[in-house]
């Protein structure tokens, strides 16, 4: 790749890559940790990876240290005071779609919001997204599939608690 290929992989990718980042780590600071940590992965491998393969390449470099960062998240909370986390159910109505979306994208394991956003958020295909997770087109389709009957529940739901108010 040359320096032209990599300074256009950070224009045009950057910024899906850091909502992606964003989206499953819920942290603006570590989402930019994050990203600068794939481009200097991609830097660093640059003679290696041809620019077709550079979103690809970055997107699996983001998904590997975000579980990483999720690992170690789970261990040091284990030691630590954590605060309970809130509810979803005890959501306020007044609250705007796109904040109960990413409550909703809360409540889904690591793997489910992950595949959903690169489906639904980054448009990837279901083979795209098994090379970059490690797992099967078919595991990726129902992942995603359990994943969205997830997020309709705890909307259905949510519908329920406002009526009742």
């Amino acid at each position: 790749m040359t320096l032209k290929e990599y300074n256009k992989a950070v224009k045009i990718i950057s910024d899906r890559l850091y909502t992606f980042c964003l989206k499953n780590i819920g942290n603006e600071e570590d989402a930019k940790d994050i990203v600068q940590h794939c481009y200097e992965q991609l830097w660093i491998n640059k003679e290696n990876i041809k620019y077709e393969k550079a979103k690809s390449y970055l997107y699996q470099t983001a998904y590997n240290y975000i579980i990483d960062m999720i690992r170690k998240k789970k261990v040091r909370d284990r030691y630590m005071y954590q605060q309970p986390h809130k509810n979803f159910y005890e959501i306020n109505e007044n609250i705007d779609l796109a904040e109960n979306i990413d409550l909703a994208l809360s409540q889904l394991s690591d793997i489910q919001r992950t595949v959903l956003l690169m489906r639904d958020l980054e448009n990837y295909s279901y083979s795209e997204i098994g090379e970059i997770t490690g797992l099967s087109a078919a595991q990726v389709k129902v992942y995603i599939y359990r994943a969205r009957m997830r997020v309709k529940k705890i909307f259905e739901k949510l519908e329920g608690v406002k009526n009742d108010k």
